[in-house]
């Protein structure tokens, strides 16, 4: 097919088409990775601000880190795919300039942070759960990885879907709202998936059919050549379904599940095996197949529970002061100030693995959440090959160096495997960190945790934390966004019953150099060195983890 000059094909795969066609007041689509929730997300808000000129809406995320470091940045890419340019069509974080004559908004916004202004004086308002003001008037919401979100606050945030009716009540897209997630896991993230019980899928079927009749009708508007009769029995036609579409769209709910599987023809099957071998058979089944699978407690950290055990901790008072005025958002760079658990003026507690596909770090410190004493990791990175703990030791100080103002202390835990050294070492991997961190102005006290106990006592230590029935014991608890491959290392953590007891299930380390390895329990290890050699000692001896009710 030959395109007209400057334009290029936009593919979508059925379930965006069928969402963008059907186009309910109320649309939740629970959509496995890779499927297009970002694209079918931006075609969403650019139709908003096509129909509803100097209208407001907003995007809600549960962080402000994925929505400024990941959405956002892929919102900018999708719009440009439509055409749209930056600084002509739409402006971010920045008001449009006055020689475009942009109309304001109805309700115009003072400030230009953290917002889409569009071409036609509409705007789009980027916010956290924690900023978002229940009293705001709002005309869309959309709301990003949804099934983070608290049904209780969704039910709060709601009502301010309202006003502006005198402008915009003609139209069904006015007060709409969009839920895009991946499934749910739990039952605390159930109440999305129940939207599906109000899904009327005869009438959507209906909505889809004349909304494909309309399509016809408009291409053959622009590419046949009609009679001025013809043209206007045609146009006619359009006015009369588009008014009927207006009124069933009216307070339908449409319910969309997909599967990584229906954008292969994006992604290439060779994306969607990778993501096979990258990502343990649960989250591959959930993730990508978008299977609802209910986690069992089988696995080497079986008791970790996402609701109880994650916690967001962003400083909102930082990130919204942020200066982009002049800047990309593709130059955000987040470090330590943007975190609300680092507790100031105390040390950090780090522990790490190394070998030759990954090394890793966990960077703890004891602290509260929520009122509730605990410990764990509040941050988690990575390097693989061929890059080096040197380059480790950088990522961490670029992150913390602000922190190095109000302590530069660091507790350093090891185990027996860190002190050997061999032939193709000069130093031990301990002394190497030491060297490295201090290089870089960092105190490092060391902490010698003797030889690694067992995976069977790690794994009742953990039980303990986790069950939170210890007084002995803090509580676990890690940052869901700092620790996100922490975390998905330890919930893909399989475990294997051996003659003294539970051992990981390793076997996926063998192949390095073929099969990923961030989410092997390369993590995991490097996390328990800490726990391990700080609160192992409070529990052992007593044989009393060897009896202790898991339930």
């Amino acid at each position: 097919m030959n395109y007209p000059q400057g334009c290029k094909p936009i593919h979508h795969n059925v379930p965006q088409l069928k969402a963008t066609l059907i186009d309910a007041q109320i649309e939740v689509d629970i959509w496995g990775r890779g499927t297009g929730k970002t694209t079918r997300g931006t075609n969403w808000l650019k139709s908003r601000a096509d129909l509803m000129p100097r209208s407001g809406g907003a995007i809600v995320g549960y962080t402000y880190t994925n929505l400024l470091t990941k959405l956002l940045p892929n919102i900018i890419r999708e719009l440009e795919s439509f055409g749209l340019i930056e600084g002509i069509h739409f402006w971010v974080n920045r008001f449009p300039d006055k020689k475009f004559r942009i109309p304001k908004s109805i309700r115009p916004i003072k400030s230009s942070k953290n917002t889409i202004f569009w071409w036609n004086g509409a705007n789009t308002q980027i916010l956290s759960t924690k900023t978002l003001n229940n009293g705001m008037d709002s005309d869309y919401f959309w709301f990003d990885e949804a099934r983070f979100f608290k049904h209780q606050l969704v039910r709060e945030i709601l009502p301010a879907n309202r006003g502006n009716d005198m402008h915009f009540g003609h139209l069904s897209q006015h007060h709409s709202v969009l839920f895009t997630s991946d499934r749910p896991r739990g039952a605390e993230q159930k109440w999305l998936e129940n939207y599906e019980e109000q899904y009327d899928e005869q009438r959507c079927e209906l909505i889809l059919q004349i909304a494909i009749r309309v399509s016809q009708l408009e291409y053959q508007l622009e590419t046949e050549h009609l009679s001025n009769r013809k043209e206007q029995q045609v146009k006619a036609l359009i006015k009369q379904y588009s008014a009927e579409l207006n009124e069933l769209r009216r307070k339908t709910v449409y319910f969309s599940t997909a599967s990584t599987l229906d954008n292969v023809h994006v992604l290439g099957i060779d994306a969607i095996q990778n993501l096979k071998k990258l990502l343990s058979p649960l989250d591959y089944m959930i993730s990508v197949l978008n299977e609802i699978i209910h986690k069992k407690a089988g696995g080497f950290y079986g008791l970790l529970d996402e609701e109880r055990h994650y916690y967001v901790a962003e400083k909102d008072s930082f990130i919204m002061n942020l200066d982009l005025q002049g800047k990309t958002i593709f130059d955000v760079k987040k470090d330590c100030r943007w975190d609300s658990d680092l507790q100031k003026g105390k040390p950090l507690q780090i522990s790490c693995d190394a070998n030759i596909a990954i090394s890793t770090m966990s960077i703890c410190q004891p602290r509260k959440v929520d009122g509730v004493e605990c410990d764990g990791p509040i941050n988690a990175m990575h390097v693989e090959y061929p890059k080096k703990i040197s380059d480790l030791v950088k990522k961490f100080h670029a992150y913390y160096k602000p922190h190095q103002i109000s302590n530069n202390q660091i507790d350093f835990w090891y185990d027996h495997t860190f002190v050997a050294e061999d032939a193709s070492r000069e130093i031990s991997f301990a002394d190497e960190y030491q060297s490295e961190l201090e290089k870089l102005g960092w105190k490092v006290r060391m902490h010698y945790i003797g030889k690694a106990p067992h995976h069977d006592a790690v794994y009742y230590l953990y039980a303990h934390m986790f069950s939170e029935r210890d007084e002995r014991l803090p509580a676990y608890r890690s940052n869901r966004v700092n620790c996100e491959d922490l975390n998905i290392s330890m919930e893909s953590c399989g475990a294997k019953l051996g003659k003294k007891g539970f051992n990981k299930d390793k076997s996926g380390e063998k192949n390095w150099k073929t099969r990923p390895q961030v989410h092997e329990p390369h993590y995991t290890e490097a996390l328990d060195t800490y726990l391990v050699g700080k609160y192992l000692k409070k529990i052992s001896g007593e044989k009393e983890y060897e009896h202790y009710d898991l339930n």
